[in-house]
């Protein structure tokens, strides 16, 4: 019987870093789960196996793995979980460990992280995968994977269907989640939008499903764009006349949008202000922003307005106005 390793890792820091090099690292989609997706699936042995004394713990301070007594503290964090069918000890460990030195250099502070590895039959990889990823609500959206049902009190126009994957947005992100959640309560029929770094296409495709009379969607990452004309399709929507999903960024479009999205990051978002300021026409609504850079990026939105700022651990999302612009039917 073939046999796979699964690894679940706890990051109390630097948490993004860290998933964006196993993201990169292992060309595999990366999956978030925590006690409660376990009980909810009746995961009783997997649950008992976490609380067990098995963890162990990697630091740049004393460069070395050390068991962890106490997992109490562990068990209340969500969990990265990869599965490999190499053995992680020699093959992901050793780069995890060397990424930790590069990050202590550049941060200037001590990495470290915790993780359990236990070793399945291979026949269980895909039942436990799709059992993890659970569907999530976010303001009028349902967003669910291709094999949960959907509710039957749900809209099909709010119904949208995303496979995990290696591009981002799932709904389960703070950053994507609050998104969805300002655009909610906009109307878009008949608007020209713009989704700018649209990953996995989820917010196009919410949008599109609202009735938009144009829509451009555009990211620098082939794979996104790859995966946001896989979900395309797998929400049986049909790109038309007017519509575009490109590779590549800002400085190609033209034209003025009634609605510009952009989960993306701080930084970028900073960079991409004169791009929004030539492109959107009225909303802007910008996610993927930490807490931390929230002042450096309003001190340069001076020209919009902030109609409604959502929080959530320390993401913050914004809806904002062009300044001068009459902003009926919004």
């Amino acid at each position: 019987m073939m046999i796979y390793f699964e690894t679940f890792f706890v990051f109390f820091t630097e948490r993004e870093v860290f998933m964006d090099f196993l993201a990169q690292t292992l060309n595999l989609a990366l999956e978030e789960t925590n006690l409660e997706n376990l009980r909810a699936f009746n995961e009783t042995k997997t649950i008992d196996v976490l609380a067990s004394k098995n963890w162990e713990y990697f630091s740049t301070k004393n460069a070395s793995k050390t068991p962890i007594k106490d997992t109490q503290s562990l068990l209340k964090e969500s969990f990265v979980v990869v599965r490999l069918e190499s053995d992680p000890s020699t093959s992901l460990l050793p780069k995890l460990e060397h990424f930790c030195s590069i990050l202590k250099q550049r941060l200037d502070k001590d990495i470290d992280f915790y993780y359990f590895t236990q070793q399945l039959k291979n026949q269980d990889w895909l039942d436990a995968y799709q059992k993890s990823v659970l569907p999530v609500q976010c303001a009028k959206f349902h967003i669910r994977p291709s094999w949960h049902e959907k509710p039957s009190d749900i809209p099909t126009n709010c119904d949208l269907l995303i496979n995990p994957g290696l591009a981002f947005g799932s709904g389960h992100h703070e950053s994507t989640s609050m998104c969805l959640e300002l655009l909610s309560n906009i109307d878009l029929e008949n608007k020209k939008v713009l989704d700018v770094g649209c990953g996995s296409g989820i917010l196009s495709i919410a949008m599109k499903k609202q009735g938009t009379s144009s829509l451009t969607a555009c990211d620098t990452d082939s794979l996104a764009i790859q995966a946001t004309l896989q979900n395309f399709a797998l929400n049986h929507l049909e790109l038309n006349a007017q519509d575009e999903v490109f590779q590549g960024s800002t400085q190609h479009i033209n034209g003025l949008f009634d609605v510009v999205v952009a989960n993306i990051v701080a930084d970028v978002i900073k960079t991409l202000h004169s791009e929004f300021l030539r492109l959107c026409d009225n909303i802007l609504i910008v996610s993927g922003i930490l807490e931390t850079h929230l002042d450096s990026v309003l001190q340069i939105y001076q020209d919009f307005e902030v109609l409604e700022q959502k929080k959530r651990n320390e993401w913050v999302a914004l809806k904002l106005l062009k300044k001068q612009v009459n902003h009926q039917g919004f």
